[in-house]
């Protein structure tokens, strides 16, 4: 499937913001260390999947579980700070 121009930078501007609130908002120590490598977003960009990793291989399973504890937050805060047509 090849990626539109739109979807490219929806999924750029994704990354940054959610890269942004994980580091400056969510009080978590456990997801402090993750990194976006990329997101995916549909044509419709009706959703987006998110890939991750960390610096700290070992606790990958306690980032996943925090990152899922502070997902609400996380989507609460994008809304707030995206300002899409």
């Amino acid at each position: 499937m090849q990626e539109s121009l739109r979807t490219r930078k929806v999924a750029e501007l994704l990354r940054k913001e959610i890269t942004g609130i994980i580091t400056n908002h969510v009080n978590d120590p456990k997801v402090c260390d993750v990194v976006i490598t990329e997101i995916k977003v549909t044509k419709d960009l009706d959703l987006a999947r998110i890939y991750f990793t960390s610096y700290n291989k070992d606790s990958i399973l306690a980032i996943k579980k925090g990152l899922d504890r502070s997902s609400n937050f996380i989507r609460r805060e994008l809304i707030k700070s995206l300002h899409m047509k």
